[in-house]
């Protein structure tokens, strides 16, 4: 697109603060333009302002059509100043040349250019550290907050077992990397995270996930809808596909620079936003799911991802053979195949 065509935040929009990841911080935007006058009147009557209120009136500077019909039903996204943050303009053509062709339209969080102009920044005091990028760009993204539905977002992670993993790994990757984060947890006496199998979403077992994003409260609701929406769906048998095409090898063997390796670490990186409507009875026609977190991975991470695939293998936490104080329950769906190992070795010394 031409960098004139490219939409700029209007004058007129106040931007407040909705959420933000490692990379990104996330603005709604709410326009309160004045209305542009219709046409000058030919004949002043009574109730009509004198002729300096009206000529100061269209000295005002209206948004552009454009600039507004841009940003409706959309969100603000502005990177943050880390080195693992490409320039959006950069980031955004390996978005449209790599990611966008895997995709149905209706399957991913759409986005685009914008220029973001002057305003302000809000942002909760308890959010410290990196802030805003100097960056010509902002991006336009589909917004997938709620304005009355029911939307949960989850990170699918690793649909299917990393290529390097050892042959008789116990656990999968993720599975892998939930039980070396709780027993890091564990030592330190804080709270351990919520874990559960993405493995199971291939076999439309959504029970574990459900637990972790819904409240007691709601679970009973939703935790069905969930279930239905998880047996029918396209998008995670889409992504754990690409997944698998894409890093056929594994992080220890690929080279970073490999832009089919780079978008399988990106789909393993990815958010589902699940939209579903008000009422139940909806469902049906009216549950809405996109992928977003999109950005094609930054090669500076290549050695990030060696570091951790090693010590996963290295330290047994793929073969559910940890140090024993370390120890973390085996939940995983491959976890099976350790309780089978047993057998076998039991009936081979007797």
């Amino acid at each position: 697109m031409d960098a004139e065509q490219i939409p700029r935040i209007p004058q007129s929009a106040c931007l407040h603060y909705l959420n933000e990841g490692a990379a990104n911080i996330v603005y709604t935007i709410e326009v309160t333009a004045p209305t542009p006058p219709g046409s000058i009147l030919e004949a002043y009557g009574p109730g009509t302002p004198p002729p300096e209120v009206i000529e100061s009136y269209l000295d005002q500077e209206f948004d552009d059509p454009k600039d507004l019909e841009a940003v409706e039903n959309k969100l603000l996204r502005l990177r943050k100043d880390l080195p693992t943050t490409l320039p959006v303009a950069r980031s955004q053509e390996a978005w449209v040349r790599v990611i966008e062709p895997l995709f149905l339209p209706d399957q991913v969080v759409r986005q685009s250019l914008n220029h973001p102009t002057e305003y302000k920044n809000p942002r909760p005091s308890r959010r410290k550290g990196a802030y805003l990028a100097n960056d010509e760009f902002g991006l336009l993204i589909t917004d997938m907050s709620s304005s009355g539905e029911i939307v949960i977002e989850f990170k699918p992670k690793w649909l299917a077992q990393s290529p390097s993993a050892p042959k008789n790994a116990v656990r999968c990757r993720q599975c892998a990397r939930f039980a070396r984060t709780n027993a890091d947890l564990a030592r330190k006496g804080d709270p351990l995270q919520k874990s559960w199998c993405p493995l199971d979403l291939n076999i439309h077992d959504g029970l574990q996930l459900a637990k972790a994003i819904w409240t007691p409260e709601t679970f009973e609701e939703m935790f069905p809808r969930f279930s239905s929406w998880l047996s029918g769906n396209t998008l995670l048998p889409r992504l754990r596909q690409l997944q698998i095409e894409l890093d056929p090898v594994g992080v220890l063997e690929n080279d970073k620079n490999d832009e089919q390796f780079r978008a399988a670490m990106t789909l393993r990186d990815c958010t589902v936003f699940v939209r579903f409507p008000e009422n139940a009875e909806d469902d049906q026609y009216g549950i809405e799911a996109r992928i977003g977190d999109l950005d094609l991975k930054n090669p500076n991470k290549a050695q990030y991802w060696k570091d951790t695939e090693n010590a996963l293998i290295e330290e047994g936490w793929y073969t559910g053979t940890e140090k024993k104080e370390d120890r973390q329950p085996l939940t995983c769906q491959l976890s099976p195949k350790l309780e089978d190992a047993m057998r076998e070795m039991l009936l081979s010394n007797s």
